[in-house]
């Protein structure tokens, strides 16, 4: 995250809102206000939910492969992922789904390569999200990994009944 940050143009560093998932006790907020003392600083503990800082962002940028990252693809938000792979380990079967994302550019294991991307299209993310290739490989991901339905109690019933069948 360091070396994002780091590479970030001045003009995206200063927009930039630094969220940090829960503090671990291993003083990441201390660290990172101290490499960059006027970087506007999150934490749950202080505001424990983001919906308004999410909803006013124009790309959100995820280093983890938790919760938030799925809510901002099923949201159709602009949508960064960054994070080495050594810590976010993922299923081989569904590895084509986290590879149809970094294909796209979508999901980056490099910060500085995610953070030349981000100063590319910072000032239109937009523009770039709903690029045909982006949405298709964010859809892939999506009707697979984080599906969403109006009718939960129907397609629990038919996955459950299709679990038993095999």
């Amino acid at each position: 995250n360091i070396n994002l940050i780091k590479t970030l143009d001045q003009e995206v560093y200063n927009k930039l809102i630094y969220r940090f998932h829960w503090q671990m006790g291993y003083n990441e907020k201390d660290i990172i206000n101290n490499i960059f003392p006027d970087l506007d600083i999150s934490t749950r503990e202080e505001e424990s939910h983001f919906n308004n800082k999410l909803f006013n962002c124009s790309l959100i940028i995820s280093t983890t492969n938790f919760t938030t990252m799925l809510q901002t693809l099923i949201l159709n938000i602009p949508t960064m992922l960054l994070w080495n792979p050594e810590d976010f380990q993922i299923r081989k079967m569904n590895k084509k789904y986290y590879d149809a994302l970094y294909d796209a550019g979508i999901l980056y294991y490099i910060p500085e390569l995610c953070a030349e991307k981000i100063n590319l299209i910072y000032k239109n993310p937009m523009e770039w999200w709903e690029s045909n290739d982006i949405q298709a490989a964010r859809n892939y991901f999506c009707n697979n990994m984080c599906r969403t339905t109006d009718n939960i109690s129907s397609k629990l019933a038919q996955e459950i009944n299709d679990m038993r069948k095999n």
